[in-house]
């Protein structure tokens, strides 16, 4: 707890590699915790770490299994490191298992609707009302 306390306040204050060093504790600590993980892949994007955020999304992965949060993520990150098929068929995959944790993606990763693929997406299902 104390080190995702600590985490999050280095985040607001915009020292996202300090906040780094307290969510890796935290993930280290229980490797079973989503919390320290999405934490850890928020600080990692925030702070434009895309490679080192995408091996912690992998580990993450392997320690909680396949999360609709974390697939959010790791599309948001592909996106970001020009992966644009590779993060867009993600993105279509997860708006399908769980369109309701879209949030996720648009919280992280604001500026997305610049993309009009991902637009293209979202409206799509939108017009299905699954969202």
């Amino acid at each position: 707890e104390f080190n995702l306390t600590m985490g999050e306040c280095f985040m607001q204050l915009g020292k996202f590699k300090d906040a780094t060093l307290y969510f890796l504790a935290a993930v280290q600590a229980k490797p079973k915790n989503a919390k320290g993980w999405e934490a850890l892949i928020r600080a990692l994007y925030q702070s434009k770490q895309f490679a080192e955020a995408e091996k912690q999304l992998i580990l993450a992965e392997l320690s909680l299994g396949i999360k609709p949060v974390l697939s959010y993520y790791r599309s948001a990150v592909l996106l970001n490191k020009g992966k644009l098929q590779e993060g867009l068929l993600l993105l279509e995959q997860t708006l399908e298992k769980s369109p309701k944790q879209l949030k996720h993606f648009l919280s992280l990763f604001p500026s997305s609707v610049k993309f009009p693929q991902v637009v293209e997406l979202i409206l799509k299902f939108k017009r299905r009302k699954r969202i």
